[in-house]
Parts: structure tokens; C-alpha cells; sequence
């Protein structure tokens, strides 16, 4: 399903993606939480930083593995995805949810999660949005999304993992219902 990272390269990851790790102990205890898995190890990174830099500077990987270790309501069956993903992705969404309200960013990896996940023309979901009157908000809702590294953006270009599309696809299915609000 997905392959990890070796122990050595999961924890070079966390180090140099992340300031003041007070121990080594905690990069370990991350990444074998993790299960070396890069997509995931990128969103809990990306998440930490996110906490750092707009809520409180001092929130580290400890503070993180509490928040991820909280329980969890998968309405997903975990026979589908590995229960870490699970966790992750629902952490990751509870947070942009739960910051910034309102549903552009979930509209967003809605449309995404349908399409092919490369080489997606930002310029074209912009105008798609602005059908719905969300044109406004759209530039700061992918900055979110990309920020919390559910999307890639490069020169233009959208791109968006095979899993976190799964993801949300099902999602939908278990909502039984798409909106864009």
C-alpha cells in the first residue's frame, strides 16, 4: 500500500524539517508512530509547523503525538486504510475545520479528489469556483491545503496523493452527499 521510509531517512526527515526537537527519543517515537510513512510523516510535519508558526511556538512533537493519540470516530472502515492514515487525515481536517471555518478547503479536496491527481491547472479550478461564488476565498483556501501538505502547488500546477484523494472520495460516499457551499 504504501512503502516507508527507512528508520534513518524517516527520522533525518523530522529533524531537518522541524526546529527545537528537544530529543532524538521524540523524532523516533514520531516516526515509528508514523510508520516511516512519507505522506504521513509530511502532514505531521507540515501540521506542527502550521501550529508553530499561527497558534502557539512552542508546540512540538510531543504536543502532536498527544493531539494524534486522542481518540478518533473512524466512520471509515480501518480494514480500508491502515489506521495511521486514518488518524492523520482526520487530525489534518478537524484542525482546517476547526481554524478555518467554513467549507471551501473540504469543496476543494471534494473537486480534486475526482479528477486526475497531477498537472491540475490552478487557474482553471479558480474560474470552476467562481461558478459557486467562491472565487473570493479560493487563493487562501489552497494556501491552506497546501500548507497542511494535502495539495502540492508548483508553477501553477496542482497536484494532489492518490490516497488523500481515496480519502476523500470516501468521504462523500459515507456523507452521501457533495456540497460546495
Amino acid at each position: 500500500f504504501l512503502k516507508d521510509l527507512e528508520n534513518e531517512d524517516a527520522w533525518e526527515f523530522v529533524r531537518s524539517s522541524l526546529v527545537n526537537i528537544p530529543s532524538h527519543e521524540l523524532v523516533v517515537e514520531l516516526s515509528k508512530c508514523l510508520q516511516n510513512y512519507p505522506l504521513v510523516l509530511q502532514q505531521a510535519v507540515a501540521f506542527i509547523k502550521y501550529k508553530q508558526s499561527v497558534e502557539d511556538e512552542s508546540y512540538g512533537i510531543a504536543e502532536y503525538l498527544q493531539e494524534l493519540n486522542s481518540a478518533f470516530d473512524h466512520k471509515i472502515p480501518s480494514t480500508v486504510y491502515d489506521h495511521t492514515i486514518l488518524k492523520v487525515f482526520d487530525l489534518t481536517l478537524s484542525k482546517i475545520l476547526g481554524v478555518h471555518p467554513g467549507h471551501n478547503q473540504l469543496s476543494i479536496l471534494y473537486i480534486l479528489s475526482l479528477v486526475m491527481p497531477d498537472g491540475i491547472q490552478k487557474e482553471f479550478l479558480k474560474e470552476l469556483f467562481s461558478f459557486f461564488e467562491l472565487k473570493e476565498s479560493f487563493d487562501s483556501s489552497i494556501s491552506i491545503l497546501k500548507s497542511f501538505s494535502l495539495i502540492g502547488v508548483n508553477k501553477g500546477e496542482i497536484s494532489i496523493h492518490r490516497i488523500v484523494q481515496k480519502l476523500t472520495r470516501d468521504r462523500i460516499k459515507l456523507e452521501n452527499k457533495f456540497h460546495l457551499v
